[in-house]
């Protein structure tokens, strides 16, 4: 079974989705994008450390809210994000912070090791007083230390990528959704990372359409990425059926192993 997912296509067919919900799609996406422009604007004033607090939490629920609100319109229920029914529980957001946590420390990694040797170079060269003549050999170095660890970075994280899904779809715990994320996209990853750049650059024509865009593509995007985690869940499924339902093949007499010693007394 191959992982066949096209992004072009489905991309028309959330096309369609958001035309149906137009209006609730909006405001959700109006309400991501203002608690990210206020959220950066209070970043900059430490005073505003506990309100910058505070729309991260409400950033993360309406995170959830996205991903529960559209996995019910993929299975035919509707996208009601501002139901009661689309509100996590304690527990159930809990998990999926928790999972994002697990997330970022799998990624992170990757781009703190090329940032700490970048300001390890800068401070050298600024107590040498070398100054701008280091400015080459900095990139000659830098350069492929990014691509080095970044490209991993960008790998590991479209393979951890269904764990947030898994995390509204099961509720199963942020370890198990980690580990069953890196299973479910064993032997699909460089596809999968693909297909997300892909995705990822559609939404950013938003960004460079004059911003207003992203009213469009995020959310298009947003549901394209669910249609995905949904192919990648069935396709696990079907592998795994395939396995329990393949026939064994039943021994023959001439298969059955005989003991040489049985085969001896059987003379005698």
């Amino acid at each position: 079974m191959t992982f066949t997912f096209k992004v072009w296509e489905n991309i028309k067919k959330a096309w369609g989705l958001y035309k149906e919900n137009f209006s609730q799609m909006m405001i959700l996406t109006l309400i991501m994008l203002a608690i990210q422009f206020i959220s950066k604007s209070l970043s900059k004033d430490n005073s505003n450390s506990l309100l910058v607090f505070i729309l991260v939490i409400v950033s993360i629920l309406v995170s959830y809210i996205w991903i529960r609100s559209t996995l019910s319109l993929l299975d035919g229920k509707g996208f009601n994000p501002f139901s009661k029914e689309s509100l996590p529980s304690f527990a159930q957001i809990w998990d999926f912070v928790k999972t994002n946590i697990l997330l970022a420390l799998c990624v992170v990694p990757f781009f703190i090791i090329p940032v700490f040797v970048t300001a390890m170079i800068v401070v050298s060269s600024v107590l040498a007083g070398i100054g701008p003549v280091i400015t080459l050999s900095m990139l000659i170095i830098l350069i492929p230390l990014f691509i080095l660890f970044i490209i991993p970075a960008i790998y590991v994280a479209s393979r951890l990528f269904p764990a947030k899904y898994l995390s509204v779809d099961k509720y199963q715990g942020a370890r198990k959704n980690i580990r069953e994320s890196w299973n479910m996209t064993k032997g699909i990853g460089w596809k999968i990372t693909g297909k997300i750049l892909l995705v990822a650059l559609f939404i950013l024509l938003g960004f460079v359409a004059f911003v207003v865009g992203l009213i469009i593509t995020l959310p298009i995007g947003m549901i394209v990425l669910t249609m995905m985690y949904r192919d990648i869940a069935k396709l696990k499924n079907e592998s795994i059926a395939s396995v329990v339902e393949s026939p064994v093949a039943p021994m023959t007499p001439e298969a059955i192993p005989v003991e040489k010693e049985e085969i001896k007394e059987e003379v005698k």
